[in-house]
């Protein structure tokens, strides 16, 4: 993906710098609607940015005086701070430097909402500030290389440097093989990590020395001792939600929207201001998945163009292994869903900017029982599905555990700060790559601060969510059913009502009756979907062409590399699983895992795969 580039120049770095930075932006263009602003060179800083030509679409960097800034990403809300520092209306970059010389410093950063990262060089001090977003949203990675600090948005630049050897660090690679997604700020190579949440990373030119500041912390918010009337509690979080929503869609710019079947995205499209509709809609699945047909009907209502990208077994695939290489494998293969609607939304020319519904359902209260935390890694994060052994399990769930516990043993907190950043914004990785921004109203620093305020008041089975869309967009919600049970969220009917107090019931019970080796059927509360209906079929899809053909070539083939990195036990294990994943068995995401790493790897040291052909 585009994003900022460059380094401090070091003995090592500085003969043939420019020539260095040229060939680490070339490393990440990856399309004609690329588009790099000048190199910046002087006797400490070579840098650079390169982006898709649609927000902060001014060269950079932007200079007042001996102040340089470059800006990846952008603000939100900025209002609040031209009225609080008497600034009139600027661009992102413009802001930024005029808030670090008025105050003197970067404690403003607190009051900055946005999805971003930052570098600002500051000549007359000699110093060269890194500037994460509060939720470290923005991707920029860092390393301390022949004397100099590194930074970039994609790891594959590194390549370009001279004399770079990556090495894969070994915790990243088990951490994406048992969770899908690395924990904490890893990277998939040793001394390369992410920048922090909140954090900045300021080195001193003359002592090439780096330090680190955390500029906001949860800390800093005051969890609620008791609950307010649920109510009252509601009419809160549809206020910040809509508020979170409008202030992401600006008047003349080109809004649309990915639309599923589900609660999310439907919730955004009712929540977008008057002045932006008809906007464009699309939704991505197989031939007439229930996703379609729901997000057509969502659509109509808001009197909004609805298109269709279709999926099936021969064009879901290909388009994957290049992205692979694009977002330096940022997640598994199988679950870069939204490049079928990309390509389209590119061809027909439906919009540059997606409302994407990441993290929607931690609006629901999306929490659990500190104690509960190994069920929690174990079930609901697949690491005992996708562990190649003991061993993998028991040193992936350690590090989990221990990161948790720097999370202050939050569920808020982990969701946050490891869950969406690192799994949930793929797919706003993988939209940057095709030349899409993306913004996600979930990800407001008022909304999420309420609801990690509320999360210590709340137990378990609350729900806001539901009640808010409900009171908030009735007409999208009140006959439309909802993807995952093929009924409304509201009104409740009787039915599942009853079927949700047996369920309750039976919980209660079950642990007695096994006591004395009995047990009955548990009722569901819930209505199944249809595997017809569901919006891909990887499983089958995985064992046809052309996709059969791939994975049994890069699984199977006697010079792969992920064997290296792997016990034998874990090698078996893999192939063990494409066998039975063959024979009938759903072990797709596990698969892919594999996959993904071995076309990584090929990508990285035997430069394969990297065009997708």
């Amino acid at each position: 993906m585009p994003g900022l580039i460059g380094f401090t120049r070091s003995d090592a770095l500085y003969d043939f710098s420019p020539t260095y930075l040229k060939n680490m932006v070339e490393m990440t263009i990856h399309g004609s609607f690329y588009r790099q602003d000048e190199l910046f060179s002087d006797e400490a800083v070579c840098a650079t940015r390169s982006h898709v030509n649609v927000i902060q679409t001014d060269d950079q960097p932007y200079q007042d005086g001996e102040v340089l800034v470059w800006l990846d990403g952008e603000f939100y809300k900025q209002d609040k701070l031209f009225s609080q520092y008497n600034l009139s209306q600027q661009t992102d970059p413009v802001l930024l430097a005029s808030l670090y010389r008025q105050t003197g410093g970067l404690n403003f950063l607190r009051q900055v909402e946005g999805v971003y990262v930052a570098c600002l060089y500051d000549r007359r001090k000699q110093k060269l500030h890194l500037i994460s977003d509060r939720y470290g949203m923005g991707r920029l990675y860092w390393t301390v290389y022949q004397n100099a600090l590194v930074w970039t948005g994609e790891l594959k630049s590194l390549l370009s440097l001279p004399n770079y050897q990556p090495k894969i660090d070994r915790a990243a690679m088990e951490d994406f093989l048992g969770l899908r997604y690395m924990i904490g700020d890893r990277s998939w190579f040793e001394n390369v990590e992410l920048l922090p949440a909140a954090t900045v990373f300021t080195w001193d030119i003359p002592g090439k020395t780096l330090s680190r500041n955390r500029y906001w912390g949860w800390d800093e918010l005051t969890p609620l001792t008791t609950p307010p009337p649920e109510s009252e509690a509601v009419e809160t979080l549809g206020h910040l939600f809509v508020d979170a929503v409008q202030s992401r869609v600006n008047p003349g710019e080109r809004v649309g929207l990915t639309l599923s079947g589900g609660l999310d995205s439907r919730a955004i499209l009712a929540a977008m201001p008057d002045h932006s509709h008809p906007v464009n809609t699309i939704t991505h699945g197989r031939k007439d998945c229930e996703d379609y047909r729901i997000a057509a009907q969502v659509a109509a209502i808001a009197g909004d163009n609805s298109y269709f990208a279709e999926m099936n077994a021969e064009n879901w695939l290909f388009s994957r292994v290049k992205t692979i290489w694009e977002t330096d494998a940022y997640g598994s293969f199988i679950h870069f869903h939204f490049l079928s609607s990309l390509t389209q939304i590119k061809t027909q020319d439906l919009f540059n900017i997606n409302l994407h519904g990441a993290w929607g359902d931690v609006t629901a209260m999306n929490i659990f029982d500190g104690l509960k935390f190994p069920d929690v890694v174990n079930k609901r994060l697949g690491l005992e599905k996708f562990a190649l052994s003991l061993q993998h399990k028991n040193s992936v769930f350690e590090r989990m555990n221990n990161y948790f516990k720097l999370c202050h043993s939050s569920p808020h907190i982990i969701w946050m700060d490891h869950r969406i950043r690192r799994f949930i914004f793929k797919d706003i990785n993988v939209s940057l790559v095709q030349g899409i921004e993306t913004r996600a109203p979930f990800i407001d620093c008022s909304l999420q601060d309420f609801l990690f305020t509320l999360s210590s008041t709340f137990s378990e089975d609350s729900n806001l969510y539901k009640p808010m869309l409900c009171q908030f967009f009735p007409k999208y919600y009140q006959t439309i059913p909802w993807q995952s049970t093929g009924e409304p969220i509201s009104p409740p009917n009787f039915t599942r009502q009853v079927q949700k107090k047996l369920v309750q019931f039976q919980t209660k019970v079950t642990g007695k009756l096994n006591q004395f080796g009995l047990s009955f059927p548990q009722a569901n509360s819930s209505k199944k979907r249809k595997p017809d209906k569901d919006y891909a079929n990887y499983a089958e899809w995985m064992r046809q062409n052309p996709a059969y053909s791939l994975y049994q070539t890069i699984l199977e083939n006697p010079n792969a590399l992920y064997p290296e990195y792997l016990s034998p036990e874990e090698t078996k294990k893999i192939k063990q699983n494409w066998q039975r994943h063959l024979n009938g068995e759903d072990l797709g995401d596990s698969v892919s895992l594999a996959l993904t790493l071995e076309l990584w790897l090929q990508q990285v040291f035997n430069q394969k795969y990297r065009t997708g052909e």
